[in-house]
């Protein structure tokens, strides 16, 4: 039973560390292109909003690797109503930490279709945790990007997930096996959104 408990605090204070990380905006990093994805950019924290978490995740010695493949993603709700210019569709891309290190997709430019961005990370264990978070580029005259909503649960708009490769497992805020395709859309907050992904 102790031995129970204490496996319950370290998960618990994991996600904590972690999630100091994963509340930041795309403008809180500095992007350079990940030699290892095309189309993605790994992020560093800027000064002020420093992660140890995210400098941690880049120097360790992977063994293993990750491969995060998002295959569709749509719009629920207009998330680009009433914007200057008329342009009205959405610019999707994605944010995705694996252990601690962001990476950020390229743009998609339609409402809904298949944007097919394939994510290979290292990793050092056979758990991963991962999170998966949905935005629509509001480009430079917009204060901030929209949030979009892929969690099905309210008060929650990003996936969080842990994948096990020694079980193929997946768990979290949505559930799967080793190269499935699991879906997931928005359910009680707004900016809803829809995404199909696979892990391996």
């Amino acid at each position: 039973m102790k031995r129970t408990l204490n496996l319950l605090k370290t998960t618990a204070l994991a996600f904590v560390i972690a999630g100091s990380a994963f509340a930041q905006e795309a403008r809180d990093y500095k992007w350079r292109a990940d030699v290892n994805n095309h189309g993605w950019k790994v992020g560093t924290p800027n000064a002020a909003a420093g992660s140890m978490e995210s400098g941690r995740a880049m120097r360790l010695a992977p063994s293993k690797w990750v491969t995060l493949n998002i295959n569709r993603v749509a719009q629920i709700d207009n998330l680009d109503q009433g914007e200057a210019l008329g342009k009205n569709r959405a610019d999707f891309f994605a944010m995705v930490w694996v252990d601690g290190q962001v990476y950020k997709s390229k743009n998609y430019s339609k409402d809904e279709g298949n944007p097919n961005w394939t994510l290979k990370v290292p990793v050092s264990a056979d758990t991963s945790n991962i999170r998966i978070k949905l935005m629509d580029d509001d480009g430079g005259l917009e204060e901030r990007d929209d949030h979009v909503d892929i969690n099905p649960a309210g008060g929650a708009k990003d996936l969080i997930l842990t994948y096990n490769a020694s079980t193929g497992q997946i768990t979290g805020d949505a559930t799967g096996s080793a190269g499935s395709w699991i879906t997931s859309q928005g359910g009680g907050d707004d900016d809803r959104g829809s995404i199909s992904f696979s892990i391996k």
